[in-house]
């Protein structure tokens, strides 16, 4: 159906837009009063959502067909961003107030493991096989490596300061890391844990928070969380191209309407 899935922490709900007619038409999945969700995932088939309620400590199973909670899965305090496996076996969850990650199976929504990573986990990627979870912890200035599988935590990757998003190569050899407080993206190999590049952010575009890949893997898309720009790193060159600024969505709607 093409649709994009946004939770709406303040209203208690997961607003539904439509890519193909850039609409939200009205649809929304309502969500229980102050359970400020903070993210959403979906199954590779589409079917089912998984939402953390941050307020509760629940992860919700959502139908999206139907917007109907099918089942609700106690976790540790805060669950914030999350992160569904390819398989869609499994469902990652960020826990940050006790710097945890939880591991719910998505074949019976059990709790199934909670992994000690350390302060302030922000963000978190999978690798494609399924095997390996990545979790970049803002506060004590590393990144986890956790085996999937075995559901523990390995050794770790030593960062700059205030580690925030990430993201990994298709082929998992490489992965890319914001740190907010150096202003720094840096490329680690995954096999090393090595160092591979390293570049300042322009001016324009400090403090970097989320990060992703294009589909072709060229380009590394940085957002700033102190301006409303967004940076974009060939990753062929390791130069960053002009900058991108954002519009407020208010804007949008101005436009739109007129």
């Amino acid at each position: 159906e093409n649709n994009l899935y946004i939770a709406d922490q303040t209203k208690s709900r997961v607003l539904i837009f439509n890519t193909a007619a850039r609409d939200f038409a009205g649809r929304q999945i309502d969500l229980p009063p102050k359970s400020a969700p903070k993210a959403v995932a979906a199954i590779p088939n589409g079917r089912l959502l998984y939402v953390t309620e941050s307020a509760t400590g629940l992860v919700d199973c959502v139908e999206t067909e139907s917007g109907r909670v099918l089942l609700k899965t106690k976790v540790p305090p805060g669950p914030s961003r999350l992160v569904m496996t390819p398989n869609g076996n499994s469902v990652l969850v960020l826990n940050v107030p006790t710097g945890q990650v939880s591991i719910i199976s998505t074949m019976n929504q059990k709790l199934i493991a909670t992994i000690n990573v350390g302060a302030s986990p922000n963000s978190i990627v999978v690798s494609s096989d399924n095997k390996y979870a990545y979790v970049s912890c803002k506060s004590s200035n590393h990144i986890v490596i956790i085996d999937i599988v075995k559901r523990m935590a390995l050794a770790g990757i030593k960062t700059g300061n205030g580690p925030t998003g990430l993201a990994l190569s298709s082929d998992g050899k490489v992965l890319y890391l914001a740190c907010a407080k150096d202003n720094t993206i840096t490329a680690f190999d995954t096999a090393t844990k090595n160092k591979l590049k390293e570049v300042k952010l322009p001016m324009d575009v400090d403090f970097p928070g989320a990060i992703s890949l294009d589909e072709a893997g060229k380009r590394l898309y940085v957002t700033s969380n102190a301006t409303d720009t967004i940076g974009i790193l060939n990753l062929d060159t390791f130069v960053f191209e002009q900058a991108v600024i954002g519009r407020k969505s208010d804007d949008v709607l101005y436009a739109k309407s007129h």
